[in-house]
């Protein structure tokens, strides 16, 4: 009867000094011979590299306005656009196109030629004989009168072909500006990643040098001690990893620019655009340059079929002639000659007829052509605003998660000091926490690429940069 009185004395005055510890200012934790004050490591822990990263990541997504200004990124682009190899060679590609338009013009022009020879000729005949001397000169024009279409379908060809030139230099630089924006944020992304996954290393370092002051007051395995020290050595593989895409990034980013990043903002606000102008995709496809350039090229198939039939009937051309020719010790000659001359080819093997067959083909080819791609852009910009929608839900999901994470990780953490958590769930509190700051770092990025890309499908890219042409 004694001895059980005295164990629930001890039980009692155990449990109410338990109580008293709060309020005569000493941290429970000591009381369990534990890691420093709980209160304390809250505090520290609430203020440390990864969280402040995390709180600053939260505002980015929640006020995009806290961003750095779009112009900045905006005079970046337009200080080496011009420059770009992809987009001079658009430029050198039209010049050609203009140089082939003038050549069909070429066609309508009157041909002239210049004929000057000099040599010796022996002649002797009854009356006289020549002294071997002689030279003679010609001037010779042409001009074309009918060729059944010919000259205007080769015309009409090459002027389609440069209009197809000129849609297809815009949608290049669309692309060359889409590639240039991608590369941006990819490095903005790659360098956020990599500090997260630094502060994720700092977390667990941090974490294992608690673990070993608590084994030193002998509340703690060695076998505790080995699992965080192996979960510091994962969260080092994840930083290399992401070290790694960093020279990726920055590798094409040097690519593209000709220089390597110099840029230190984290993140640029999104340029607005009127909705009126990402309207349905059914009313605005027939002004997209990419629909007009095959129209430009079904033009020009149309125009080349016409150029081949006519060249199968021939032309009626006028001709005219001056010769002089001398021969002493006869008199000159000159000739002069206007006639109207039709010449066409009676047979050449059926080439000129299978060539006219083959342009009909890719005549009636380029139609369908044409029906496809309007389906695969009606497909494309479904898909862009179904990605951009689906990206912006996202971005609001993983900022939830990220949230609820950093709460997670922040509590379990103290609840495993309170001896309320296991280990396991701390490390797992650590890697929800770290895959969700990941996970809203790429969705931030996603949204911002799906916005673009979305832009340069409608279109608008280039006049958001004041590139267009």
């Amino acid at each position: 009867m004694t001895r059980y009185f005295t164990l629930k004395s001890r039980k009692t005055n155990t449990f109410y000094c338990l109580l008293a510890c709060p309020l005569l200012g000493f941290p429970l934790g000591s009381a369990f011979a534990q890691a420093p004050a709980p209160t304390q490591s809250y505090e520290v822990y609430q203020k440390s590299p990864v969280h402040e990263l995390a709180r600053k990541l939260i505002t980015e997504v929640e006020r995009p306005n806290t961003g750095a200004p779009f112009n900045t990124l905006k005079q970046d682009i337009n200080a080496v656009f011009n420059s770009v190899p992809a987009v001079l060679k658009t430029v050198d590609a039209l010049n050609a196109l203009d140089a082939q338009k003038e050549q069909a013009f070429a066609g309508f022009l009157p041909k002239v030629s210049v004929t000057v020879g000099a040599g010796k000729t022996d002649q002797t005949q009854t009356t006289y004989r020549s002294d071997g001397n002689q030279n003679n000169r010609a001037l010779t024009a042409t001009q074309t009168l009918f060729d059944f279409g010919t000259t205007i379908g080769a015309y009409q060809a090459a002027g389609s072909r440069y209009t197809a030139g000129q849609h297809s230099m815009y949608n290049q630089r669309n692309d060359v500006l889409l590639k240039l924006l991608s590369s941006t944020l990819d490095v903005q992304r790659a360098r956020k990643s990599y500090q997260f996954s630094v502060g994720y290393v700092d977390t667990r370092k941090d974490f294992l040098s608690r673990m070993k002051e608590k084994e030193s007051l002998g509340a703690t395995s060695k076998l505790d001690i080995t699992r965080a020290e192996t979960k510091v050595a994962e969260a080092t593989d994840e930083m290399v990893s992401n070290a790694k895409q960093v020279d990726i990034a920055s590798a094409t980013y040097r690519e593209l620019f000709g220089k390597a990043p110099s840029f230190k903002e984290s993140t640029y606000q999104l340029p607005f655009v009127d909705q009126k102008k990402l309207a349905n995709p059914e009313d605005v496809i027939q002004n997209l340059r990419t629909y007009k350039e095959l129209e430009a090229v079904a033009n020009a198939a149309r125009s080349d079929y016409v150029a081949a039939r006519g060249k199968l009937f021939g032309s009626l051309n006028l001709e005219t002639n001056n010769s002089r020719n001398s021969n002493p010790p006869l008199t000159p000659t000159t000739v002069n000659t206007v006639q109207v001359v039709y010449r066409v080819d009676v047979f050449n093997g059926f080439a000129q007829t299978e060539k006219a067959r083959e342009l009909f083909s890719k005549q009636s080819e380029s139609v369908f052509e044409k029906e496809r791609l309007k389906r695969d852009l009606l497909k494309k910009l479904d898909n862009a605003k179904a990605n951009f929608q689906a990206s912006r839900d996202s971005l609001q999901a993983r900022l939830n998660f990220l949230k609820g994470s950093q709460a997670t990780d922040i509590a379990t953490r103290e609840l495993f000091f309170f001896g309320k958590a296991s280990l396991t769930d701390v490390f797992k509190a650590q890697e929800d926490y770290f895959m969700a700051a990941q996970k809203l770092v790429n969705a931030e990025f996603d949204h911002k690429v799906a916005y673009f890309s979305l832009l340069a499908l409608y279109e608008q890219l280039l006049e958001q940069f004041d590139l267009g042409s």
